[in-house]
């Protein structure tokens, strides 16, 4: 029986920002289930107002600042090859200086929705 999740890596070299490009990448992977791969892979990137979320839309602008608790999640484009897929992330946007956080999730073939991992980081 499966009874795992997909898992979302984030590694040292998956975030590149700056002001004008946001480039994101890197690994999602079925665990425990053999022959179920990863759908899909959705992210959530957002410039941190005080206790509150500017999140990046689809069309690449920030959007007001919102509860964080409330993400608005973008799909990455994946790269499927058994349970391992590679993931990533291109969008031509201007990003002001300041905190943001990326929040990635990964789905499996089963509909399962793995933990969402997140990272921090700052545009000077």
């Amino acid at each position: 029986a499966c009874d795992g999740s997909p898992r979302t890596k984030l590694g040292a070299h998956s975030l590149k920002a700056s002001r004008r490009r946001v480039l994101l990448s890197g690994r999602a992977r079925e665990t425990n289930c053999s022959g179920v791969e990863v759908a899909s892979v959705e992210l959530a990137l957002a410039r941190l107002v005080g206790d509150r979320c500017a999140f990046l839309s689809d069309k690449g602008r920030l959007g007001r600042a919102a509860p964080c608790t409330v993400p608005v999640f973008l799909r990455a484009h994946i790269r499927r090859g058994a349970t391992v897929a590679k993931w990533s992330f291109a969008k031509h946007v201007r990003l002001p200086p300041g905190r943001y956080e990326l929040a990635v999730r990964s789905t499996d073939d089963l509909g399962r929705t793995g933990p969402v991992q997140r990272k921090g980081f700052t545009i000077r």
